[in-house]
């Protein structure tokens, strides 16, 4: 491909299909057959705020209007259709106490949904889903990785600026993409457009695409040792970056999947998980690859 004329995001062949092992059936927690772990819905959302730490973001401008409002309260009932024990949301484990001093505020019906500064997908969906499923309280499973996205560009822009525009190009078209959508559509349909595999992957491959200009040239290398805590044992996220495997590099990414896997009770049966979609392609092969869990498309629920 010449870079000069850009990148195309076409889906790899033959991906791994989410819930491969089976179909889901009835909800509300019935039966679902040949599933053999612990279900997982997935579900890839947008930052309705929009944020400040993304490249390229959008608000939900009319999220806290009323027909926003009606169809939020309908995706929740879908969701929460699936009978989930326990919701998983994208926020640090430091916030988690905090959080769930909102959410009782909001079981006990005195926080107001609409207040200006709950613009954000875990007020307006998280809790609504959560609430809807019985839950008396939400968890917090995001954990800090190694974001490399600033020296990528770096290294980029110094030797493959053409490279860079075009990707730069792709991430606005794509946020275009997603706007006209949401404008057009209603909440469960824009959930249905953020899950589909397509969207998943063009997400996915914004991370990709930037991270694979790192240790492309001479003197470029990056060596990066970082140690945290999650779910309260020490894991070490490291990369050499000359020749650094790119998959291997977006699995560092992802320390979520460690934090999850440590969290979830032997008491559970099924979780909903929700992440901003960026995430969704990489924590989806996380589930699909664990023997523990079994991922239930979001296509079956979200109808």
């Amino acid at each position: 491909l010449d870079v000069a004329q850009g990148y195309a995001f076409d889906e790899p062949p033959d991906p791994p299909l989410a819930g491969a092992r089976g179909a889901p059936g009835a909800p509300n927690g019935g039966a679902l057959p040949f599933f053999n772990g612990l279900l997982v819905l997935l579900l890839g959302v947008s930052h309705f705020a929009g944020s400040e730490g993304d490249d390229f973001t959008f608000a939900i401008d009319d999220i806290l209007e009323s027909h926003r409002q009606r169809e939020l309260d309908e995706a929740a009932r879908l969701l929460a259709d699936f009978g989930a024990h326990r919701s998983y949301l994208e926020c640090l484990p430091e916030q988690e106490e905090r959080l769930n001093e909102q959410y009782r505020r909001y079981l006990a019906g005195e926080l107001d949904p609409t207040a200006e500064g709950l613009r954000n997908e875990i007020h307006q969906l998280g809790f609504r889903t959560a609430a809807r499923s019985g839950e008396q309280e939400v968890a917090c499973v995001d954990a800090e990785g190694l974001w490399l996205g600033d020296q990528a560009r770096q290294v980029g822009s110094r030797h493959q600026p053409r490279v860079v525009e075009s990707l730069n190009r792709a991430g606005e078209a794509s946020i275009q993409r997603s706007s006209e959508f949401v404008a057009d559509h209603d909440m469960v349909e824009y959930l249905r457009f953020v899950n589909s595999r397509e969207r998943l992957y063009t997400n996915h491959s914004q991370y990709i695409e930037r991270f694979i200009q790192v240790g492309t040239f001479e003197g470029s290398e990056l060596r990066v040792r970082a140690e945290t805590e999650l779910a309260g044992r020490q894991v070490v996220l490291a990369g050499d970056f000359g020749g650094f495997p790119v998959q291997r590099l977006r699995s560092a990414l992802e320390p979520a999947g460690v934090v999850l896997a440590d969290h979830v009770t032997a008491d559970t049966d099924r979780i909903f998980v929700m992440f901003g979609a960026g995430h969704i392609w990489t924590l989806r092969q996380f589930f699909e690859d664990h023997p523990g869990f079994d991922l239930v498309p979001v296509a079956e629920i979200l109808r």
